[in-house]
């Protein structure tokens, strides 16, 4: 009998595994079809690789860095046989070998590969997120599927490798939150910056759900050295690459693109359309979205726990400034630090969609 079990254990986790990866790969496709590396811009991946590209970019160096460190270790015939593999996939699927530097051809292959496994592994870590919160297996593990299905459709202004480790870093971090693993988070927040510098901010979005957990000296303490070692880590990567140009100043974007652009209600019209896996899809805040992510939001909000909500409402906060500010005009992933509640929410939507259904079979 406990064979018997054991062998399904292992069955359900193989076919969850191949799911997971088929989604995976489709939303990869999705995004590295359409930005890929970036080649030939101010903002390329050679240009991270060089440390030559314009801030924030060039901060943005943890698996760059990785790639340059297997670059250096590896055998030369490996990397011959890996990168002429790559070179005919990347020009069979993509058609951009030619954009590509010959120099940098393995390294191109090693973010590759660890960009699509952060996503793998992001929705494994969120699947677990949302059993521990919502107590529902089903839904858990089809919300990380809508998340990441909708993935190259955030990326409507712009897709970059370091997105997916972003996304894997805020749900591990909320992980360990849960499961009150503060000292792991302190140890994390330095990786997790030099990948991208959102992470110390979305740690801030967590105190509502820590406190909940521990003590106040523990949190106390937590929050003294999350702050401490992001002014240090922020003081390095400035100094490491004060020569580079910022892609641009403050206040370009908000006078420039984004208050003309936000007030203007025909903005919100299917008048603007991008391609989603070579479909041509309503691009970014058309009516389409608004209406899908209140539809989420309104079904799900009761649901949520009050330290969801805050850390929910804390991240909304600050991203809304700092996408006016910063960022171009229309631009979704910039509500990066809502990806993990907005997840959260689905979960429970589909929970309650569930729910809902079984209740009507019974009556």
């Amino acid at each position: 009998m406990k064979n018997k079990l054991k062998l399904s254990q292992i069955q359900k986790y193989v076919l969850l595994i191949f799911i997971y990866f088929v989604v995976a790969s489709a939303s990869f496709q999705g995004y590295f079809s359409r930005w890929g590396f970036y080649n030939g811009s101010a903002w390329s991946i050679d240009g991270i690789f060089d440390q030559t590209a314009f801030k924030p970019m060039v901060n943005r160096q943890l698996i760059p860095e990785i790639a340059k460190a297997i670059d250096q270790k590896a055998p030369p015939i490996v990397k011959q046989k890996v990168s002429e593999q790559f070179l005919l996939h990347i020009d069979r699927v993509y058609k951009m070998k030619k954009s590509l530097n010959s120099i940098y051809t393995f390294r191109y292959f090693i973010v590759y590969v660890i960009s699509f496994f952060c996503l793998m592994i992001s929705m494994f870590l969120l699947r677990k997120l949302c059993i521990n919160i919502t107590k529902d297996s089903a839904s858990s593990t089809l919300a990380p599927i809508c998340l990441a299905l909708s993935f190259p459709l955030f990326q409507n202004r712009g897709g970059y490798f370091y997105d997916y480790s972003e996304l894997m870093f805020f749900a591990l971090v909320m992980l360990l939150a849960y499961h009150k693993k503060l000292l792991w988070i302190i140890l994390l927040l330095p990786i997790a910056t030099l990948n991208k510098e959102s992470f110390p901010l979305f740690v801030i979005t967590l105190i509502p759900i820590i406190k909940n957990l521990v003590s106040r000296k523990r949190l106390v303490i937590f929050i003294f050295f999350s702050t401490l070692i992001s002014i240090i880590v922020d003081v390095f990567i400035s100094n490491h690459y004060k020569g580079s140009q910022s892609i641009y100043p403050m206040f370009y974007h908000f006078f420039a693109d984004n208050i003309a652009f936000y007030i203007n209600p025909l903005n919100y019209l299917f008048l603007e359309y991008h391609p989603l896996y070579s479909v041509i899809a309503p691009s970014g805040l058309s009516i389409f979205f608004i209406f899908i992510v209140y539809t989420i939001v309104s079904k799900s909000w009761s649901s949520l726990s009050t330290p969801i909500k805050q850390h929910t409402l804390i991240a909304l906060l600050i991203t809304i400034p700092l996408m006016i500010l910063f960022c171009n005009k229309d631009e979704l992933r910039n509500l990066s630090l809502l990806y993990v509640s907005f997840t959260i929410m689905i979960a429970f939507y589909i929970k309650n969609l569930l729910q809902q259904n079984n209740n009507r079979m019974e009556n």
